[in-house]
C-alpha cells in the first residue's frame, strides 16, 4: 500500500492534484504510525487510505485510475485494514467506505466500471467483509445504475449485486447458526435465532419498490430485470430456516408475493380478460382466481422467467408453511393459468425444474402439523400446477403439449427417485410425522380438496346447499382410475374426519362411512327380485320347518364331526378331501331317511354350502363381529349368501330356506372358535377361496416363497415407508391429470367442442422432418412416462388405478402390425404389461384385458417371426443354444421347399426359459436390458435377431405369467382373470371373424389375396383358442381344491362350447379338443364321491352342442368319439357324467359309431353301482328310446341317397362342400344297407331297454334303493291321458237338418262309456300313490311311455320288434311292480296312444297298406294284454259257472280293468267306424276275442260296457246307411233324393285292386246268396270286359236345403264315401254274429236246435264259447235293441227303391242293392234269442201253458218294470209282437205295394221301426235323458204310397205315427204340449194295441238308477238340437232344377224294382221257414208252452199264404198242436 501511495504521489502532478498529494502524504504517515503502540482503528486507516484512491479515481487519468483500482483491491486484501471488530456505525464498515470511494463509478469509462464492479464482487467474496441490509441495498442500488449500461458493464454489475446479496444471506445464516449452536446466549431458541432473518425484509422491500417503479415503463426495462435477478438471487440464497420467521412470512404474503403477482399482470394492465372455461362450462377454481388472458401478457418474457424462478425459490423457502399457501397458489395461478395456453411454455419449463427435484416435490406437499385449524389443503398447489399442466396437455399445440409431457415425466422421475432413495430427501423427523399421520399406506390417498373442517363451521347460507349436494351425490361418480370413493380409507379417525368435510367437490369427495354405502346397496338389492330365492327344489319349499330343522342338524354335524377332524389335518388338500367326504356322507345319510324327513340335496350343494358357511365365519372373525355383534356390520347379507351358493354355476340341490337357516346359524355361531391359529390349513384354504388376503398368491405358495427367499424383502426403514406414503399421496392427487397429459399425444383428447386428435393430426401433417421426428420423440416420451407410472403404481400398490395406463400401453403397443419389427418403447410396454401382469390384474381385474391383449400380440409377433411368411419372406428361426445366447438362422423358402400355410401356428418352445418365480427384471434375458442394448446398436426400431431375442424374452414372460396365474393365484383372482381371458378370446373368435366376413376375407377363399388377411384372422383365433385351452389345463391340473376347479370350469366350459359352434371347422374342432382334454384331466385327477354331480356339469357342454344342434356333423362325429374315449378309458370315473353323456348320444346320428354307442350302453348297464345307475337311468332310457325311434334316420335317409357319387379319400375339409364330403364319409350309399343298420340299432336298443327294465325289477324291492334322478321329465301337473269317447266326424249329420218321420229312432244313452276323470287325477298324484321313495316308478313310467311313443313313430320294419318288447314288458309289470302300475300304464299311456295312432293314420288316406299290418298287430296285442290282466285279476269269477246255483257269489271287479275294458271298447268301436275293411274287421274281431276269452269272467257292470259298446258299434257301422236313407222318402223311386239333393262324385284316389275288393264286398252285403249266384253266372256267361272296374272311388254328396241359400254351399254338403257305406255294412255283419254268440250261448237248449236252421254266416265254430255268460236283463235288452236297430235300418233302406237303384249303379251290381240278408239275420237272431229267454223264464218261474194263456189275455201295459217277473212278462209280449210283425211283414210283401192299404199293419211296421238311435254318435249319446226335447207332429191325412214326382218337394208329406204318452204325472205337469188322441182303426183287435204297447218299440231299458227318467217315453221324433231351425227347414220351399231321367235308366230302374220285390218276399219266407223249423224241433212240452204265444201269427199266415212248402210246414205246426192237446187229454 505504501508503494502504491508513493506511485500516486509521484503521478499527481499539477496544481489540480495538490489535494491528492496531500492525502497521499497523510495516508503514508498514518500507515507508518501503525507500527507503534498507538494504533488507529481499522476504519480510520481505511478511510485515510481510501481518500487518495477516491481522488485518483475521480481524476479519470488512466494511470491514476489504475492505481486507484489497485488500491481498492489492496485494501480488501491487506489485513492491516481489517483488524478488530467493526464499530456500530455501519458507515465506517468496509463495504460502506468502498461504496463511498467509488461513488463516481457511473462517470468512468466502461472498462473502469467493469473493474469497479469486479472490486465489489471481490468485496462480497472477501471473508473480511461485514454486511447489513442497508449496505446490501446501497450496493444493489449502485449496481442498478449500470443495469442499462453496456452489456459487459451490466453483467459485471449484476454479478456484483448478486454476490453482495449472497454474502449478506450467508452472513445471516451464520448468525442464525451461531444462535442455534451449543452454548448460545439465547439457549437455542429457534424463534430468536430465526429472528435475524428479519433484516432481509428491508432489502426485499427496497428491491420491490424499485421494481414497482420500473412497472410504470411498459417497454423492456433492463433495470426491472436487474432487480428481479437480485430478488431471485436473494431468495435462492436464503436458508429454508427463514420460514420460521413470522415477520418474513408476513411480509411475503402481504407485500412480496402480491408485487410479483402484479408484475405478472393485473387487470389494470391486461384488459383482455375472460372467465375460465373448462369442458364447455364455467368453473370456479376455488379462490385461485377465475380470470384468464385472451391475448399475450404485457410483461416481458425474460422478466417473467425470473419471476417463475423466484416462485420456485419461494416454494423451497416457505412451501411447507400453510399460511403462505394461498399466495403461493395465487402466484402459480398467475403463472400457469392466467396467460393464454400458447404462452405457458416457459412457466411449464420453470415448473419442470421444480418438479424434477424430489426435494422440491416434498416441499410442495404440505405436512399437517399439530394445529389443524390453520392449514389449508395440503395438495392444493399440486392440484393447481397439475390443472395448468393438464390444460396445456389438452391444448393441441405441439410445443405446449411437449412441455406439459416433460413436466409430468419429470414429476414421475422425481417420484421414482423419492421411492428408491428416500434417505436423500426425507429426514427421520419427517418420516416419523408422515407415519404418524398416515399409519397405513392407503391412508395417504388424496381424496379431494378441503375447505371447512366440519359442516358446523360452514356459513349458514351454504349449509343447506351442501346437505342437498350430499343427498343427491351420485352413487358411482368415478371409476377405479380416478380418485373416487372407492379409494377412501377409514383406517384413521383423523382422516375420516377430514374426509367428512369434502363437501364442495362431490366428484372428488365421498361419504366416509361404509355403513351408509352398504345400507344403500342393501336397499337396492332388496328392490331387485331374487329369482334364486325360491331355490331349485320348489317341492321342498312348502315344508319350511323340515328344511330349517335339517339345516340346524347340519350345522351341529359340521361342528361336532367335521371341524374336529379338520383341526388335525396339515395340508389344504387334505382339508378339502375331508370336506368332500363330509358332503358325500351327509347326502348319504339324508337319502337313507324316510321321505317325510328327507330333504332334496346333493353333495355339490352341501360341499359349497360348507365352504360358504366357514368362509362367512372367517370374515366375521376378521371383522371382530363375534366380539361385538351389535356394532360390527355383517360382511354378507342373507340374499347374497344364498345367491353365492345357488349361483355358483354347478348343480346345487339345496333350497333357499335351507340356506337361509344355515346363514342364520353361522351368524349366531362361531364355527371356527376351536381353530386357534391363523396359520391353520383350513384358514389358508378359506382365505384362498375368498381372497381375504391382499396378496393374490395362495397361502401355500406364499410359504414356499418365504422359505426359498426368491423374493428379497423390500427396504423397510421408516424413511422408505414414509417416502411410499408421500409418493402415493402425490400420485393419487395427480393421477387423472397425468393420464390425460400422457394420453393426448397417443390418442388425442376429445371434448364436446374440440376433437383435439384431429387438430393434432393436422398439425403433424404440416410438420417438417425435424418437427415430425420431435413429435415421434414426444410419443416415445409419453410411453416412457406411462412405463414409469406403471412401475411406481406397482411399488405404491396402486394397481387398481392402472387400467387407463395399461389401456394406453396396450393400444399403442398392439397398434403396429406384428410384422417382424418392433419399437423399443413398445417392447418395454409389452414387458411392463406382461411381467407385472399378475400383480396388476390381481389388484385391478379390468387390467386383464390389456394384459391378455399384450400376450396375444406377443403370440402374433412370435408367429410373424418364426412362422412361414410366404414365398418371398425369410423367416427367422431362433433356437436356444446356450444359457443366455440366442442364435438366429436365416433360412429361405428355396432351401426349405415348403409350401406356406396361413393357418400354421407356432409352438411355444420357450417354456423352459424361466422357472415360475424367476424375476424377469433380474434376468440377463430381461426385455429392458435387451432393448437398451438394441438402442445402443441401432436406434429405436428393433428387427432381425434382436427382435427374435425380444420375442423370446416376452414369450417367456407371458408363459411365466400364465403358469403363475394357473398355479399360484387365489380363486377370486384366477376367476376374474379367466373371465377376462374368455371375453378377450370371444371377441377374437367372433368379432374379428365377423369383420373378416364383412371384408370378404373368409376362410374358404384359397386365393392369394385372401390368404394373408383372412387366414391370419383364423390363425390368430386358433392360436388364442389353443392358449385358452392350455391355460385351462394348467389351472385344472394345478394342486387346487375341488371348489376351485368347479369355479374354473364354470368359466372356461361355456367358452369352449361357444367356440365349438364357430363357422371355421379348425376352430370348432380345436374347441372340442379343449373340452375333451379338460374333461379327461378332471376325470383322471378328481374321483367323484357319491352324491356329487360335478362330472355332470363337466360333460354338459357336449350335450348342449348336440341336443341343441349347435354344430355341424363333423363336430358331432368328433364329440361322439370323445365320449367313446371317456367310456373306454374312464368308465369307472364317469359317475354322474353318464347323464349328459346319454343326452349327448340321443342326438347322435352317425352310423359309423353305432357299435361304439351300443358298447357305451353295455358298459353302463353292466355297472355294479346302483347309485350311479339310479342317477342316470332315466337319461339312459331316453337315449335308448331316441335310437329306437330313429327319427333322424328317416329325415336324412332320402336326401342323402340321391347324390350317388363315388366316395373320395378324406382330406382336410374346410371348404364349401364340407357338408357333402362329410356325409359321404359315414352315410352308406345304398338304402338297403342303411335300413339294415337302422334295424340292427333299433333291435340292440330294444335289447338294452329290456335290460334296463330287468334292473328296475331287481331294484324295486331293494331294501335301501337309491333315489332315482327324475328331474323335471315328468310333468306332474298334467291331467291323465284317457281315450276320447267321441269319434271324430269330418261330415255333417243329415238328421239335424232333415225331418224324415219314417226314420225317426229312439235315443240310447252311451254315458256308460264316458272316460271323464276328476281333475285331481294327475300323473304325479297317481304315481305318488303307487311309487316308492326311490321314485323308481317314475322312471319305469317314462320307460313305458317312451317305448309306446317310440313304437308308433319308429321305422315300419322296426315296429314289430318294438311292439314285442313293449307288450313283453307290460306283461312282466303285472308281477313287479304289480297290476296297478301296469293297468295305469295301459289306461293312460298305451290306449290313448293307440287311439291317436288310429286317428293319425285315418287322417292320412294313403299308405294304409304299409301301416295297417303293424297297427293291426298293435291293436291285437293290446287287446290280448288287457285280456291277460283281466284274467290275472278276475280269474276268481270263474267259480260262478262251476258251483251250485244255491250259493250266490258276488263277482270281483277291478276298477282299473273296467276302465281299460271301457277304453279298449271305445277304440275298437272307432276302428269299426273306419272306412277301411281291415281296420273295421280288426275292431269287430278284437271285440269277439274279448267276449269269447273273458266273457265268463266279466261282471254285470263290465257286461253293460260290452253291450253298450256293441250297440254303439252297430250304430256307427250303420251310420253312413242312415245318413243316406234320410235323404229319401219311404217307397220313393227317385235316386236324386227327396228331402235333399243327392249326387255322386268320383275321385281318382285308389287302385283298381282296391275297387275289385270293394266290388266283392258290395256283392257280399247288398246281394243275397241267390242273387250273387245269378250275378256270377252272368259274369261268366258274358264278356268280362263289360264289368269295368277302374281306379275311381265314389262319394255320395247330399246337398241340404241350406246349401242353396248359403254363401258357401260346401258347409252344408254331406259327403258319404261309398267305401265307408260298404265297409260299415260288412263290419255290421260281424257284429251281428257276435251278438248272436252272446245271446244264444252254446249251453242253451235253443242252440242245439239251430245248427241246421241258421244262415251259413252264423255257423262258424269260432263263435262258440264253452263258458256261460252271465247277462242281466238290461244288458240283454241292449243287445236286442242292437238287433232291432239292425233290421230297422235295413228295412228302411229296402223300402226306398230309388236309393237301392242308385247304390246298385254306384256299386256296379247287376241287381238292386238290398239288405235282406241283414234283415233276416237280425230278425231271426232276435226271435230266437227271445225264444231262449222265454223258455228260461218259464223254467225259472215254473209257468204252465194255462198260466201263459192267462198272462196273454189279462195283462195290460201298466206293468211294474222293476220286478223281474214283470220284465219277463214283457219279454213274452215282445216275442209275440215280434213274431206277428214278421208274419205281417211277409204278408205285406205278398201283395203289390200299390194295392197294399192295411193301415194297422202299416202302423205295426212304423211301430217296429220306431226305435233306433241317432246317427249323431259323436255328441248326443252322453246327453241326459231329460234334456232330450220331444216333438210331435200332427197327422192330417194318410196318403197312399205313390211314385216320385218333382212336386213332392213342394209339400210336406208327413206320415202318421202313433204317440204314446207314459203315465207319469210329473211329465204331464212339466210338458205344456197337448198331444192329440189317436184312435186305432175299428177293425184292429184290442190285443194288437196291447201288443204294440208292450213291444220293445216303446219300452226302453236302461240303468236302474235313472230308469224313471229314461222311461219317459221316447216319442217318435228324434231330438233336434235346434227346433227352430227344424221348423224353418220344414216350411221352406226349395225349387230344385228338373232332373230328367233317360229312358234306358228308367227301364233299368223298373226292372230292378220288380226283381227286388220277389227277392224281398223270398227273404221273409226264409225267415219264417227257419223259425218254423226251429219251433217244430221243440219237444211236445216246450211246444205246448210256446204255442199260445205264436198262435196268432200262424193263424194270419194260414189265411193268406199260398206257398206250398210253407203251407206244408204250417200244417205240421197245427198237427203238432193237435197232438199236444190229444196227449193232454
Amino acid at each position: 500500500m505504501e508503494e502504491l501511495l508513493q506511485e500516486i504521489f509521484k503521478e499527481a502532478t499539477g496544481s489540480k492534484l495538490l489535494s491528492l498529494k496531500k492525502s497521499c502524504q497523510e495516508a503514508l504517515e498514518l500507515i507508518c504510525s501503525q507500527d507503534g503502540n498507538g494504533r488507529r482503528a481499522s476504519y480510520e486507516l481505511r478511510r485515510t487510505c481510501l481518500h487518495p484512491m477516491q481522488v485518483a479515481l475521480e481524476t479519470k487519468r488512466p494511470r491514476l485510475v489504475a492505481f486507484a483500482l489497485q488500491g481498492f483491491h489492496k485494501i480488501l486484501r491487506d489485513d492491516r485494514f481489517h483488524r478488530g471488530i467493526e464499530p456500530e456505525d455501519d458507515s465506517l464498515w468496509t463495504p460502506s467506505q468502498l461504496l463511498c470511494a467509488t461513488s463516481s463509478v457511473m462517470y468512468q469509462l466502461p472498462d473502469t466500471q467493469v473493474q469497479i464492479f469486479r472490486m465489489y464482487l471481490s468485496m462480497a467474496l472477501s471473508p473480511r467483509r461485514t454486511l447489513n441490509g442497508r449496505l446490501s441495498v446501497w450496493a444493489c442500488g449502485r449496481c442498478a445504475e449500470a443495469a442499462g449500461a453496456a452489456p459487459h458493464v451490466a453483467a459485471a454489475a449484476r454479478a456484483a449485486a448478486a454476490q453482495v446479496l449472497r454474502a449478506y444471506c450467508a452472513q445471516l445464516d451464520e448468525e442464525c447458526q451461531e444462535l442455534l449452536s451449543e452454548g448460545s446466549p439465547v439457549g437455542r431458541n429457534h424463534i430468536v435465532a430465526v429472528g435475524c432473518y428479519s433484516e432481509v425484509i428491508p432489502v426485499i422491500q427496497y428491491l420491490c419498490s424499485r421494481l414497482a417503479e420500473t412497472q410504470m415503463i411498459p417497454k423492456q426495462n433492463p433495470v426491472a430485470l436487474f432487480f428481479l435477478d437480485c430478488l431471485l438471487t436473494l431468495m435462492s440464497s436464503l436458508s429454508e430456516r427463514v420460514s420460521g420467521n413470522s415477520h418474513f412470512t408476513t411480509f411475503l404474503w402481504q407485500k412480496f408475493c402480491p408485487s410479483l403477482i402484479s408484475f405478472l399482470g393485473t387487470p389494470r394492465v391486461d384488459k383482455n380478460i375472460k372467465s375460465r372455461e373448462h369442458e364447455g362450462h364455467l368453473v370456479d377454481d376455488s379462490g385461485r382466481g377465475s380470470g384468464a388472458l385472451v391475448c399475450a401478457p404485457s410483461f416481458n418474457s425474460k422478466q417473467a422467467k425470473t419471476i417463475y424462478s423466484i416462485a420456485n425459490q419461494l416454494v423451497r423457502l416457505v412451501g411447507s408453511t400453510s399460511n403462505l399457501r394461498p399466495v403461493l397458489e395465487a402466484l402459480y395461478h398467475r403463472m400457469l393459468l392466467y396467460p393464454p395456453i400458447e404462452h405457458r411454455v416457459e412457466p411449464l419449463r420453470s415448473v419442470r425444474e421444480m418438479l424434477q427435484n424430489p426435494k422440491r416435490l416434498t416441499q410442495l406437499v404440505l405436512l399437517k402439523k399439530t394445529d389443524p385449524e390453520r392449514h389449508s389443503d395440503d395438495m392444493a398447489i399440486v392440484r393447481l400446477i397439475m390443472d395448468g399442466i393438464e390444460e396445456c396437455g389438452r391444448s393441441g399445440d405441439p410445443d405446449v403439449v411437449a412441455a406439459a409431457v416433460e413436466c409430468v415425466v419429470s414429476l414421475l422421475d422425481a417420484l421414482e427417485k423419492l421411492c428408491s432413495n428416500p434417505h436423500d430427501y426425507i429426514t427421520p423427523d419427517m418420516s416419523t410425522l408422515i407415519l404418524e399421520h398416515w399409519p397405513k399406506l392407503h391412508d395417504a390417498d388424496y381424496t379431494g380438496p378441503l375447505t371447512y373442517q366440519t359442516l358446523a363451521r360452514l356459513p349458514s347460507p351454504y349449509r343447506d346447499v351442501v346437505a342437498v349436494l350430499q343427498s343427491n351425490e351420485e352413487k358411482g361418480n368415478d371409476s377405479s382410475d380416478t380418485s373416487g370413493p372407492e379409494n377412501i380409507s377409514s383406517g384413521s379417525e383423523a382422516e375420516a374426519d377430514s374426509d367428512a368435510d369434502n363437501v364442495f367437490l362431490p366428484s372428488r369427495a365421498s361419504n366416509p362411512t361404509s355403513d351408509v354405502k352398504h345400507d344403500n346397496f342393501n336397499k337396492n338389492a332388496k328392490s331387485v327380485p331374487k329369482t334364486l330365492n325360491l331355490g331349485r327344489c320348489t317341492i321342498t319349499e312348502c315344508n319350511v320347518d323340515l328344511e330349517r330343522h335339517n339345516a340346524r342338524q347340519f350345522v351341529k354335524t359340521l361342528q361336532n364331526s367335521l371341524l374336529p377332524k379338520l383341526i388335525n389335518l396339515r395340508t389344504c388338500i387334505e382339508v378339502d378331501e375331508a370336506m368332500q367326504e363330509f358332503a358325500s356322507k351327509c347326502c348319504q345319510h339324508n337319502a337313507s331317511q324316510p321321505p317325510a324327513t328327507a330333504c332334496i340335496m346333493n353333495a355339490d350343494g352341501v360341499y359349497l354350502a360348507t365352504y360358504a358357511a366357514l368362509l362367512l365365519t372367517l370374515k366375521q372373525k376378521k371383522s371382530k363381529y363375534y366380539a361385538d355383534v351389535s356394532k360390527i356390520p355383517l360382511p354378507l347379507t342373507e340374499d347374497e349368501f344364498v345367491d353365492d351358493v345357488q349361483g355358483s354355476g354347478v348343480l346345487v340341490y339345496l333350497s333357499a330356506t335351507w340356506l337361509r337357516e344355515l346363514y342364520q346359524q353361522v351368524v349366531a355361531t362361531d364355527l371356527l372358535k376351536d381353530v386357534l391359529t391363523s396359520d391353520h390349513p383350513l384358514i389358508h384354504l378359506l382365505s384362498d377361496l375368498g381372497g381375504l388376503d391382499s396378496n393374490p398368491v395362495m397361502s401355500d405358495w406364499q410359504r414356499l416363497k418365504e422359505v426359498s427367499m426368491v423374493y428379497n424383502d423390500s427396504i423397510d426403514s421408516p424413511q422408505h415407508q414414509a417416502s411410499l406414503r408421500w409418493a402415493r399421496r402425490i400420485l393419487t392427487c395427480i393421477w387423472d391429470s397425468m393420464v390425460t397429459v400422457l394420453s393426448v399425444p397417443l390418442t388425442g383428447y376429445t371434448n364436446r367442442k374440440h376433437k383435439l386428435h384431429g387438430i393434432i393430426t393436422k398439425k403433424i401433417n404440416t410438420f417438417g422432418k425435424r418437427k415430425r421426428i420431435a413429435w415421434e420423440g414426444l410419443t416415445i416420451q409419453c410411453l416412457e412416462g406411462l412405463h414409469k407410472a406403471a412401475r411406481i403404481s406397482t411399488t405404491l400398490s396402486l394397481q387398481n388405478r392402472c387400467n387407463s395406463i395399461l389401456a394406453l400401453l396396450a393400444s399403442s403397443a398392439t397398434s403396429q402390425p406384428a410384422n417382424g419389427k418392433i419399437l423399443s418403447t413398445h417392447a418395454l410396454s409389452l414387458d411392463i404389461l406382461i411381467s407385472g401382469g399378475l400383480e396388476l390384474g390381481s389388484k385391478a381385474p379390468e387390467c386383464w384385458d390389456h394384459i391378455f391383449s399384450a400376450c396375444h400380440y406377443v403370440s402374433s409377433f412370435e408367429h410373424s417371426l418364426f412362422g412361414q411368411q410366404g414365398n418371398n419372406a425369410t423367416p427367422i428361426v431362433t433356437m436356444q443354444t446356450g444359457r443366455n445366447k440366442t442364435v438366429s438362422i436365416l433360412q429361405t423358402d428355396a432351401k426349405l421347399g415348403l409350401e406356406g400355410k396361413d393357418d400354421e401356428t407356432c409352438v411355444d418352445v420357450f417354456n423352459f426359459l424361466q422357472p415360475i418365480f424367476d424375476n424377469s427384471s433380474s434376468n440377463e434375458m430381461s426385455v429392458a436390458k435387451i432393448v437398451e442394448a438394441c438402442r445402443q446398436e441401432g436406434g429405436n426400431i428393433i428387427s432381425g435377431s434382436n427382435a427374435a431375442r425380444v420375442c423370446c424374452a416376452l414369450t417367456a414372460a407371458a408363459d411365466t405369467l400364465y403358469t403363475r396365474l394357473a398355479a399360484t393365484t387365489t380363486l377370486p383372482t384366477l376367476k376374474a382373470a379367466l373371465q377376462h381371458l374368455v371375453l378377450h378370446h370371444h371377441r377374437l373368435l367372433f368379432s374379428s371373424w365377423d369383420q373378416d366376413i364383412v371384408n370378404n376375407n373368409v376362410w374358404w377363399r384359397r386365393g392369394s389375396t385372401s390368404r394373408v388377411v383372412g387366414g391370419n384372422g383364423a390363425g390368430e383365433a386358433a392360436r388364442a383358442l389353443c392358449r385358452a385351452g392350455d391355460v385351462a389345463l394348467r389351472c385344472l391340473r394345478a394342486a387346487r381344491p375341488l371348489a376351485h376347479r368347479m369355479a374354473i370350469w364354470t368359466v372356461v366350459g361355456p367358452h369352449f362350447m361357444q367356440a365349438a359352434c364357430h363357422k371355421d371347422i379348425q376352430i370348432s374342432s380345436l374347441a372340442i379338443q379343449c373340452l375333451h382334454d379338460c374333461a379327461t384331466t378332471l376325470l383322471n385327477q378328481q374321483v367323484e364321491l357319491p352324491h356329487f354331480h360335478f362330472n355332470e356339469a363337466l360333460l354338459k357342454p357336449f350335450e348342449n352342442l348336440l341336443c341343441l344342434e349347435l354344430c355341424d356333423d363333423d363336430i358331432q362325429e368328433q364329440i361322439i368319439s370323445c365320449i367313446c374315449e371317456f367310456v373306454e378309458t374312464n368308465r369307472m370315473e364317469i359317475r354322474s357324467g353318464w347323464r349328459p353323456l346319454f343326452n349327448t348320444l340321443r342326438a347322435a346320428n352317425n352310423s359309423n359309431q353305432y357299435s361304439a354307442i351300443l358298447e357305451i350302453f353295455k358298459v353302463f348297464l353292466n355297472t355294479d353301482n346302483t347309485l350311479v345307475f339310479a342317477n342316470a337311468a332315466l337319461d339312459c332310457i331316453l337315449c335308448l328310446l331316441s335310437h329306437i325311434k330313429g327319427l333322424h334316420y328317416d329325415e336324412t335317409q332320402t336326401p342323402e341317397t340321391k347324390p350317388k357319387k363315388p366316395s373320395t379319400p378324406t382330406q382336410p375339409k374346410p371348404s364349401l362342400s364340407l357338408k357333402f364330403s362329410k356325409n359321404s364319409k359315414f352315410i352308406p350309399l345304398s338304402e338297403e344297407k342303411t335300413e339294415k343298420v337302422i334295424v340292427d340299432m333299433c333291435r340292440e336298443a330294444l335289447y338294452h331297454l329290456e335290460n334296463c327294465a330287468d334292473i328296475l325289477t331287481m331294484m324295486y324291492n331293494m331294501p335301501k334303493c337309491p333315489i332315482f334322478n327324475t328331474g323335471n321329465r315328468i310333468k306332474g301337473d298334467l291331467p291323465l291321458s284317457v281315450v276320447d269317447p267321441i269319434i271324430p266326424s269330418a261330415s255333417l249329420d243329415v238328421t239335424k237338418y232333415i225331418s224324415n218321420e219314417n226314420c225317426i229312432e229312439e235315443l240310447i244313452s252311451y254315458r256308460k262309456l264316458s272316460t271323464t276323470l276328476p281333475p285331481s287325477n294327475t300323473t304325479n298324484n297317481c304315481l305318488l300313490k303307487l311309487d316308492k321313495p326311490s321314485n323308481i316308478l317314475k322312471v319305469w313310467y317314462v320307460l313305458i311311455e317312451g317305448l309306446i311313443s317310440a313304437t308308433v313313430v319308429c321305422s315300419k320294419k322296426n315296429q314289430p320288434a318294438a311292439m314285442e318288447t313293449l307288450f313283453k314288458l307290460l306283461r312282466n309289470i303285472a308281477e313287479i311292480p304289480g297290476t296297478h302300475f301296469g293297468l295305469h300304464c295301459i289306461n293312460h299311456l298305451l290306449l290313448p296312444t293307440v287311439q291317436n295312432w288310429l286317428r293319425q293314420i285315418a287322417n292320412v288316406n294313403t299308405h294304409w297298406d304299409s301301416v295297417m299290418p303293424n297297427f293291426k298287430q298293435c291293436c291285437g296285442m293290446t287287446t290280448d294284454t288287457i285280456v291277460f290282466y283281466l284274467h290275472n285279476l278276475q280269474q276268481i269269477n270263474i267259480e260262478r259257472s262251476v258251483e251250485d246255483n244255491d250259493k250266490v257269489h258276488e263277482p270281483f271287479e277291478s276298477a282299473e280293468v273296467t276302465f281299460a275294458l271301457k277304453q279298449i271298447m271305445l277304440i275298437l268301436v272307432e276302428c269299426i267306424a273306419q272306412a277301411q275293411e281291415p281296420i273295421a274287421r280288426l275292431g269287430a274281431s278284437c271285440i269277439r276275442h274279448i267276449i269269447l276269452t273273458s266273457g265268463h269272467l266279466l261282471t254285470d257292470n263290465q257286461w253293460e260296457i260290452i253291450c253298450t259298446s256293441l250297440h254303439r258299434a252297430c250304430n256307427v257301422s250303420l251310420s253312413p246307411l242312415k245318413q243316406l236313407t234320410y235323404a229319401f222318402k219311404e217307397n220313393s223311386n227317385s235316386f236324386y233324393g227327396d228331402l235333399a239333393m243327392v249326387k255322386v262324385a268320383a275321385r281318382r284316389d285308389c287302385s283298381v285292386n282296391d275297387n275289385v275288393r270293394l266290388h266283392a264286398m258290395a256283392q257280399q252285403v247288398f246281394l243275397t246268396e241267390q242273387l250273387r249266384g245269378e250275378s256270377n253266372l252272368k259274369q261268366t256267361s258274358k264278356n268280362s270286359n263289360q264289368i269295368l272296374i277302374d281306379d275311381r272311388s265314389y262319394i255320395f254328396l247330399i246337398y241340404l236345403h241350406e246349401a242353396v241359400t248359403s254363401l258357401n254351399p260346401d258347409l252344408y254338403t254331406v259327403r258319404i264315401p261309398n267305401r265307408g257305406l260298404v265297409v260299415g255294412l260288412l263290419a255290421h255283419q260281424i257284429l251281428i254274429q257276435i251278438i248272436a254268440t252272446v245271446l244264444i250261448q252254446a249251453s242253451s237248449d235253443v242252440f242245439q236246435g239251430i245248427n241246421g236252421i241258421l244262415l251259413e254266416s252264423l255257423k262258424s265254430g269260432t263263435t262258440i264259447c264253452n263258458y256261460q255268460f252271465f247277462l242281466t236283463k238290461n244288458n240283454i235288452d241292449l243287445l236286442l235293441k242292437s238287433l232291432e236297430l239292425s233290421y230297422t235300418r235295413a228295412m228302411q233302406f229296402d223300402s226306398r227303391p230309388g236309393l237301392k237303384f242308385l247304390v246298385q249303379k254306384v256299386s256296379n251290381l247287376d241287381y238292386a242293392a238290398n239288405l235282406y240278408k241283414q234283415t233276416s239275420s237280425s230278425w231271426l237272431i232276435k226271435i230266437i234269442a227271445l225264444t231262449d229267454i222265454f223258455f228260461n223264464g218259464v223254467s225259472k218261474f215254473k209257468l204252465k201253458p194255462t198260466d201263459l194263456s192267462i198272462i196273454l189275455k189279462n195283462y195290460t201295459s201298466s206293468l211294474n218294470m222293476t220286478l223281474e217277473y214283470d220284465q219277463f212278462v214283457m219279454k213274452i209280449f215282445d216275442l209275440k209282437a215280434t213274431w206277428e210283425l214278421l208274419c205281417s211283414s211277409y204278408l205285406k210283401h205278398l201283395i203289390s205295394v200299390s194295392d197294399f192299404d192295411n193301415s194297422d199293419l202299416k202302423d205295426r211296421i212304423s211301430i217296429s221301426s220306431g226305435e233306433s238311435d241317432s246317427s249323431n254318435h259323436d255328441e248326443e249319446f252322453y246327453e241326459e235323458a231329460e234334456n232330450v226335447s220331444q216333438e210331435t207332429k200332427e197327422v192330417d191325412n194318410v196318403e197312399k204310397p205313390k211314385p216320385f214326382t218333382f212336386a213332392d218337394f213342394k209339400t210336406s208329406n208327413v206320415e202318421k205315427a202313433e204317440i204314446r204318452q207314459p203315465h207319469n204325472k210329473e211329465n204331464e205337469e212339466n210338458d205344456n204340449k197337448i198331444y192329440p188322441k189317436v184312435e186305432s182303426p175299428k177293425n184292429e183287435q184290442k190285443n194288437v194295441i196291447r201288443y204294440s204297447d208292450v213291444s220293445p218299440a216303446k219300452v226302453k231299458t236302461a240303468d236302474t238308477d235313472n230308469a224313471s227318467e229314461i222311461d219317459k217315453a221316447r216319442t217318435v221324433n228324434i231330438s233336434i238340437s235346434d227346433p227352430q231351425l227344424l221348423e224353418k227347414n220344414k216350411n221352406i220351399e226349395v225349387i230344385l232344377p228338373p232332373q230328367p231321367v233317360p229312358p234306358e235308366i228308367e227301364q233299368q230302374r223298373t226292372l230292378s224294382i220288380s226283381k227286388d220285390m220277389e227277392v224281398q218276399r223270398n227273404c221273409f219266407l226264409n225267415i219264417i221257414m227257419a223259425y218254423l223249423e226251429l219251433v217244430l224241433t221243440f219237444p211236445l212240452e216246450r211246444f205246448h208252452l210256446i204255442y199260445p204265444v205264436l198262435q196268432t201269427g200262424f193263424v194270419q199266415l194260414a189265411r193268406t199264404v199260398s206257398d206250398p212248402q210253407l203251407l206244408d210246414r204250417i200244417n205240421v205246426f197245427f198237427d203238432k198242436k193237435d197232438l199236444v192237446e190229444f196227449s193232454r187229454k
